[in-house]
């Protein structure tokens, strides 16, 4: 295997477990431990290591270790604020449901479900980070579409994170919320589903049970 290779699989064992909440805030994190637990030297640790400090999941200790970095509850609320403003611009730009569309959503919705049912809540903020992302391309604009995909892993991340953590009330509550989506959507209600948006923006503060 060669040394591209080797760092390519080490890099994305470690992001997977950051995004599946593996590792805590403020948890300590050395290339040596890492070594011994993978075996395997330390020169692809530290290059995966310094790739995941520069999407912003680790920082410099003091003790020759890196720490896990975490989110402040605000920053939660703000990005859940800022995703369904972006299904709320999206819709404003939608005339009407396409039945493609409706169906294709009734389809991710099921998976959605699935993924409660079976209390797999990585795979369930896989499925509503898809659902989300469905509705977004609707709107046919780039730009929202390329923000959509900057913020999905540290959405899904913090989710993780604060579900670990006991943070979220409800963690499957989303089911509800785009059931009744589907509904309007089916319905041909347009203008109503953009109120309903409207109004989870204002409700996303309650989601985390920390305050700020």
């Amino acid at each position: 295997m060669s040394k591209d290779q080797l760092y390519s699989e080490v890099y994305t064992l470690l992001e997977d477990r950051f995004m599946r909440g593996f590792y805590l805030p403020n948890e300590p994190i050395s290339d040596y431990a890492l070594s011994k637990e993978l075996q395997i030297g330390r020169n692809p640790i530290r290059r995966a290591m310094q790739a995941l400090q520069q999407q912003g999941f680790l920082s410099n200790n003091r003790h020759q270790s890196k720490l896990v970095i975490g989110y402040h509850p605000e920053e939660c609320v703000q990005l859940c604020e800022y995703m369904f403003h972006l299904l709320e611009l999206s819709l404003m730009s939608m005339r009407l449901p396409a039945p493609l569309f409706v169906q294709q959503y009734d389809v991710q919705l099921e998976r959605l479900k699935f993924m409660s049912e079976q209390q797999r809540y990585y795979e369930y903020l896989h499925s509503l980070t898809d659902l989300y992302a469905l509705i977004i391309q609707q709107s046919g604009n780039s730009i929202w579409e390329k923000s959509f995909e900057t913020w999905q892993k540290p959405f899904i991340r913090m989710h993780m994170l604060s579900y670990r953590l006991g943070y979220l009330h409800a963690p499957y509550k989303e089911i509800q919320q785009f059931t009744q989506l589907l509904r309007l959507f089916q319905d041909q209600l347009l203008d109503q589903a953009k109120i309903y948006i409207q109004c989870l923006i204002a409700e996303s503060r309650a989601q985390f049970s920390v305050t700020t």
